[in-house]
């Protein structure tokens, strides 16, 4: 049996255990630390020079969300790179009053709404830009973002918590990431062959499945 998750049941029940390695648990022989969250996304080296990715979230457990404090941000972002092509997604924790706040006269911004696109839209696309920014609420879509090979900034908000300030510290430290209100430093571009999906599907195989 295999459980993707940290979980409160005792892990000796399980075969395998999957947590990302930032619910900082005690490894075991049958534990599988990921980076981040599982997910499907490699780099396949095709980002588009001077292509630009702003990825929303909305409200969250924690974090504060600001639609001036986030658009004031977008806003900056966009006239300090007046070369970059930018594409603004929303997603569905974004609020519907959250465009009125961009400044919607910039010749080198498209926005999408979530509502418009495909789900897999995402996954398809992300690999193609060579820069993105994204804000602090959404965890996942910045493991993503980082594994596709994209140079990654966090659009900054203000915490409810101190959950997930320890593995911003430690990402912007390992220069995976940038903050848009600390000093900018120079990311790394991560070049995975496989997706950490694929790494632990065969993990299972060699490890689990092949000691049946």
């Amino acid at each position: 049996m295999i459980i993707i998750m940290k979980s409160s049941i005792p892990s000796f029940m399980f075969d395998l255990s999957i947590i990302p390695s930032h619910d900082k648990i005690i490894w075991k022989k049958n534990t599988y630390l990921t980076f981040g969250p599982l997910n499907k996304i490699n780099n396949k080296q095709k980002q588009i020079k001077n292509n630009g990715l702003i990825l929303l979230g909305g409200p969250s457990k924690n974090y504060f969300w600001s639609n001036k404090n986030v658009a004031e941000q977008i806003n900056i972002i966009i006239n300090s790179n007046p070369n970059i092509k930018f594409t603004v997604a929303t997603s569905r924790r974004t609020p519907y009053s959250f465009v009125r706040e961009l400044n919607l006269g910039y010749k080198n911004l498209n926005i999408i709404s979530h509502e418009t696109v495909s789900r897999d839209w995402l996954e398809k696309v992300m690999g193609s830009y060579e820069y993105s920014w994204v804000t602090q609420d959404s965890i996942s879509m910045l493991f993503e973002l980082i594994a596709s090979g994209s140079k990654v900034t966090c659009i900054s908000l203000k915490n409810k918590n101190n959950k997930f300030q320890e593995l911003y510290k430690q990402m912007y430290e390992d220069n995976l990431i940038n903050f848009n209100n600390m000093k900018y430093k120079k990311v790394k571009s991560m070049s995975y062959c496989k997706s950490s999906a694929e790494n632990c599907a065969d993990y299972i195989c060699e490890n689990i499945l092949d000691s049946k």
